[in-house]
C-alpha cells in the first residue's frame, strides 16, 4: 500500500519520496502480493538505491559504556571499567577489534538490546551494585533477552543442572550421570551426543561427559528450533559463567575483590535472580566494616554473625578474600580465620589460609618490616588454647614452604624454624599438661610437633619425652599409655603396634619391653597384652591378626572406631 501510494501520489517535477527499507524483507513481502518479480517491481519505483555502510561494531560498545555509566553513580564506574578490562585485546595481537565470539558481535547487535541490558541493569541492580559482578550481570542479561526460558532454567533446575565444588564453594555445570540417565529421553540424548562427537578429531571433546545443563539445552532447541549455530553460542555464553564439573581452571586466590562476587560463588548465586542479598548472607558493607574492626572487636562480631545464621557466608569470605587494602583487612581476615578454625565442624581451607602467609609480598605491602610481622604471627600462634593440631598442621606446613626459599626472600613466612618450632613445643606440653593424653588426636599432635633437621628428619622434644615418662609413673596413665600402643585399623581383627611412638621414646622395641613392659604389673590385660607383643615381634612388628575382644578394650575413646564397637 505504500508502494502503491509513493507511485500514484504527487507525481510533480523536482519532487521525491527518500524511503529508508530492509530490501530483503520488503521483497520477500511483495512476491506474496506482486504479478511481477518484486525486483521488477521496485525498479519501476525506486531509481537510485543506496546501501547503507556497514558500521564498526566498536560504536555499540562505546555506547553501551558510556550510557552506562550516564546511569550509574560514579562509585560503581570501577566495575564498568572491570567489564571493559575483560574485552582488551594484547597490544601485540595483529587481530584487530573484537574476538569472533564477543558480545558486540556475537550478541548484541544493535541499539535498541543494548539499551534493554542497560534498562534492566540498573532497574533490578540499581540497590545491589556493590554485592555482584557486572561482568556475570551482563552475560546473565544477554541469556534472558535472548533466551528467557534458558534464564528460567537456572534457577528452577538449580539443584539438577549444578553440583558444588568443595574446594572453591562454586557451582558448576554437572555431569549427566548414568543416575540421571534413567528415562528414555535422556537416554536418546546421550546416544545423540556420542554420534555428533564421534567425528570430531578432538579427542578431549570425545571424552567429556555431557553435562545436565546440554540436556535442557537440547530440549529447548528441539522445542524452539534452534540451530546448532545458536547452541553453541549459548554453550559459549553459559561457559562464560558457569565451569564444568571437571574444570579445574577456576582461580581460588585471586585478588580481584570483583572476581569473589561471581555468580559462580554458592553464597552470592541467589542475589543475581532475587536482586537482593538473603538474609543469611553477609553484603560487602557488612564484611568491610568487619575487617577494619579493632583486634578487641573480633570475638564479639564473629559471636553476633554465628548468632545470624551468616557463619558459613562469612566463612567462605574469609577463604576467599586474598585483596587485602591495608594493615588491618590483613589482621582481621588471619585473626578471624583462626578463630573460626578452633570451632567444631570448621570450613576454614588450610591451604587457603596458608597461601595468605606464605608467597605473598608482605614488606611494605603489609607490614613495614620482618619485626612487626614477627610480632603478629607469633602472637597468632602462641595464643592457641585448644585445636593445637589444626595450628601445628598449618606451622609445619609453612616451615616446610620456608625451606623452598632463601632467608632474605620477601615471600618467606616470617618465623624461622627455632621460633617456629618452640611455638610446636610449646603446643604439645600444653597438651600434656591439660591432662588428655594418649588418644588418636593426642599423638596425632606428637608427631607433628616433632624438630626436623636440614634433611628432613624428625626427632621429639626432650622436654615433650621426659614429660610424658613422669606421667606414666601414674599406674591409671600408664595402663591408657599402654593401651593406646595399639592402632586398630577400623577393619576386622587386624591391627599394629604404634612403632613410631615406642622408638621415639624409648628407642626401640627392646628397651620398651625391658624398660617398661615386662616392669608392670601382672594383670589379665598386661599379660593378654604381651602375647600380642609376642605375636607381633615374630611377624617383625607388621599388622597381625588378634583376639578382637581385646582389641576393643584398647581403642581409646576418641578413635572414629569406638562408637561402632560399642554400640551393644
Amino acid at each position: 500500500e505504500l508502494f502503491k501510494l509513493i507511485r500514484k501520489t504527487a507525481n510533480f517535477q523536482n519532487f521525491f519520496f527518500i524511503v529508508a527499507y530492509d530490501r530483503n524483507y520488503v521483497s520477500k513481502v511483495l512476491d506474496k502480493y506482486s504479478g511481477e518479480s518484486a525486483i521488477k517491481y521496485l525498479d519501476k519505483i525506486i531509481n537510485t538505491e543506496l546501501n547503507l555502510p556497514y558500521y564498526d561494531k566498536n560504536i555499540l560498545k562505546k555506547y553501551f559504556i558510556e550510557s552506562l555509566k550516564k546511569l550509574i553513580s560514579i562509585e560503581f564506574h570501577n566495575k564498568i571499567d572491570y567489564f571493559t578490562k575483560s574485552y582488551e585485546k594484547d597490544s601485540f595481537n595483529l587481530d584487530l577489534g573484537f574476538s569472533e565470539n564477543d558480545l558486540f558481535i556475537y550478541w548484541l547487535n544493535n541499539f535498541r538490546e543494548i539499551k534493554k541490558i542497560i534498562n534492566s541493569i540498573v532497574i533490578n541492580y540499581g540497590d545491589i551494585l556493590k554485592q555482584i559482578n557486572l561482568v556475570d550481570v551482563i552475560y546473565l542479561e544477554i541469556l534472558k533477552l535472548k533466551h528467557p526460558k534458558l534464564y528460567s532454567v537456572l534457577i528452577t533446575k538449580q539443584t539438577e543442572i549444578f553440583s558444588i565444588n568443595q574446594n572453591s564453594y562454586t557451582y558448576v555445570l554437572a555431569p549427566l550421570d548414568s543416575v540421571k540417565a534413567s528415562n528414555a529421553r535422556v537416554a536418546e540424548f546421550i546416544e545423540n551426543r556420542k554420534q555428533a562427537v564421534s567425528n570430531t578429531t578432538l579427542n578431549q571433546e570425545k571424552e567429556k561427559l555431557p553435562t545436565v545443563f546440554e540436556y535442557y539445552l537440547d530440549e529447548y532447541a528441539v522445542q524452539y528450533s534452534v540451530n546448532k549455530i545458536e547452541k553453541e553460542r549459548i554453550k559459549d555464553l553459559i561457559s562464560r559463567i558457569f565451569l564444568r564439573f571437571d574444570d579445574n581452571s577456576f582461580n581460588l586466590m585471586s585478588t580481584d575483590d570483583d572476581y569473589s562476587l561471581s555468580v559462580r560463588f554458592v553464597n552470592k548465586f541467589e542475589r543475581y535472580f532475587s536482586h537482593v542479598v538473603f538474609k543469611n548472607n553477609i553484603t560487602e558493607d557488612e564484611f568491610e566494616y568487619f575487617l577494619n574492626l579493632d583486634k578487641s572487636e573480633i570475638p564479639l562480631a564473629l559471636q553476633s554473625f554465628i548468632l545470624n545464621g551468616k557463619l558459613n557466608d562469612l566463612t567462605y569470605r574469609l577463604n576467599q578474600k586474598f585483596n587485602f587494602k591495608n594493615r588491618k583487612e590483613y589482621e582481621n581476615t588471619i585473626i578471624a580465620s583462626f578463630w573460626l578454625l578452633e570451632l567444631p565442624n570448621n570450613t576454614i581451607k588450610n591451604y587457603q589460609l596458608i597461601s595468605k602467609m606464605f608467597g605473598r609480598k608482605m614488606f611494605p605491602n603489609i607490614f613495614s618490616d620482618h619485626y612487626e610481622a614477627k610480632e603478629f604471627f607469633n602472637e597468632v600462634f602462641t595464643k592457641a588454647n585448644s585445636s593445637f593440631n589444626e595450628y601445628a598442621r598449618i606451622l609445619i606446613e609453612l616451615r616446610k614452604r620456608n625451606r623452598r626459599r632463601n632467608d632474605g626472600d620477601d615471600e618467606r613466612f616470617p618465623l624461622s624454624d627455632i621460633e617456629i618450632e618452640s611455638i610446636l613445643e610449646s603446643y604439645i606440653i600444653k597438651q600434656i599438661d591439660s591432662g588428655e593424653l594418649f588418644n588418636i588426636s593426642f599423638w596425632d599432635l606428637y608427631f607433628i610437633c616433632q624438630r626436623m633437621d636440614g634433611n628432613g628428619k624428625k626427632t621429639p622434644f626432650e622436654k615433650v619425652n621426659k614429660l610424658i615418662f613422669e606421667k606414666i609413673n601414674d599406674e591409671v596413665i600408664k595402663l591408657i599409655f599402654l593401651k593406646s600402643m595399639i592402632v586398630y585399623n577400623g577393619y576386622g581383627d587386624f591391627s599394629v603396634l604404634r612403632k613410631g611412638a615406642i622408638e621415639n621414646l624409648f628407642g626401640n622395641f627392646e628397651n620398651f619391653e625391658s624398660e617398661f613392659l615386662n616392669k608392670l604389673e601382672e594383670t589379665d590385660y598386661i599379660r593378654e597384652f604381651k602375647d600380642y607383643f609376642s605375636k607381633s615381634k615374630e611377624a617383625n612388628w607388621e599388622e597381625i591378626e588378634y583376639n578382637y575382644e581385646f582389641l576393643k578394650e584398647s581403642i581409646p575413646n576418641d578413635s572414629p572406631y569406638f562408637h561402632i564397637v560399642n554400640q551393644d
